[in-house]
């Protein structure tokens, strides 16, 4: 992101904390699940407590990546190079999609139905447009890299042929 020209460094600071912050989103809810197996003689009203805890931090610690999502969003529109290094509609899913695991929000209201934890619009759409987003944001940043190190090389076969053709 550093890379882009016009990007401010608030933008790429705000992505790589809540990259941080969603990391530990996702260690976190594992903890929580190794705890609540750790011990399988406690009372059941324990270990569901645990359960639910460890279930609701999964689910609802969705703002770290929306934050992230966004900022990698506005570096990629932000880019307005002839040929940039990532395709806009990638700016734009970065943009929109994060908003569809808002649903999450609900989750501590509801036991039952499509906005529970389990629920097809909480969790299975979530985890859809996540791992979609997550995938193609994957792709694209492999292929940036590769072309980044190809746009170096040409830059750096450029400065070098001047002073060859010198001596």
């Amino acid at each position: 992101m550093k890379r882009i020209p016009g990007v401010p460094h608030a933008v790429t600071a705000t992505q790589l904390a809540s990259g941080a912050l969603g990391a530990v989103g996702f260690y976190a809810p594992a903890i929580l699940f190794a705890t609540t197996a750790y011990r399988p003689e406690r009372p059941p009203e324990i270990t569901m407590a645990l359960n639910d805890l460890s279930w609701i931090f999964t689910v609802f610690g969705f703002t770290p990546v929306v934050t992230q999502n966004v900022a990698f969003g506005w570096a990629i529109l932000a880019d307005l190079r002839p040929k940039p290094l990532f395709p806009r509609w990638l700016g734009w899913m970065n943009v929109i999609l994060p908003f569809g695991l808002s649903p999450g929000m609900g989750l501590h209201f509801v036991h039952h139905g499509p906005i529970a934890w389990n629920g097809w619009v909480t969790f299975w759409l979530g985890f859809v447009w996540f791992g979609g987003l997550t995938g193609a944001n994957i792709m694209y940043l492999f292929l940036a890299v590769g072309n980044d190190m190809e746009r170096d090389a040409v830059e750096e076969v450029a400065v070098e042929e001047p002073t060859k053709r010198n001596c």
